[in-house]
């Protein structure tokens, strides 16, 4: 009879721990999901906090009007780096090939972000060989850009290991 309390406690504890196992999993699904949520919506606010500082500064050229959305997006960007950069996780689980090819694209639309509302403000002051300026332009902030990213993907990989 004593054999038999046991093995039906056994059966509670056993059926007790897989409850308990499946809500654990549960849980780090929802913990999974509210953390892409959030970094979705801080890329989205970036992005939309971006393109209003370029519109502003094409269309009035006045660094002064745009002063706020500036710190905001320096502070949350720097924040957001260095949570993601110290977690070891910049890279994610790609190959570092596929790394190096997203930084040089990341490079290249940031650049061209970056000079389009360049050129429009030196054709606006009449800047003389606006477009050589451009292209100059462009090619020092791609670098810029590019180095940043691998410096930031080597931190991260060091954080990882």
């Amino acid at each position: 009879m004593n054999h038999g309390k046991r093995d039906a406690y056994d059966s509670k504890h056993k059926e007790l721990k897989e409850t308990l196992k499946t809500v654990a999993d549960y849980t780090d699904i929802q913990k999974q999901e509210a953390v892409k949520a959030s970094s979705y919506g801080f890329i989205t606010v970036f992005m939309v906090c971006a393109a209003t500082i370029l519109v502003q500064l094409v269309t009035y050229a006045d660094m002064r009007l745009v002063i706020g959305e500036t710190a905001a997006i320096l502070a949350g960007g720097i924040i957001y780096l260095t949570i993601v950069v110290r977690a070891g996780v910049w890279n994610g689980l790609k190959k570092e090939s596929e790394v190096i090819s997203r930084d040089l694209l990341v490079s290249a639309v940031t650049s061209l972000v970056f000079t389009v509302p360049f050129f429009f403000i030196a054709l606006r002051y009449s800047v003389r060989n606006e477009f050589q300026l451009s292209i100059a332009f462009f090619g020092i902030i791609f670098i810029i850009s590019f180095v940043v990213l691998r410096a930031l993907a080597a931190i991260s990989s060091r954080h990882r290991k």
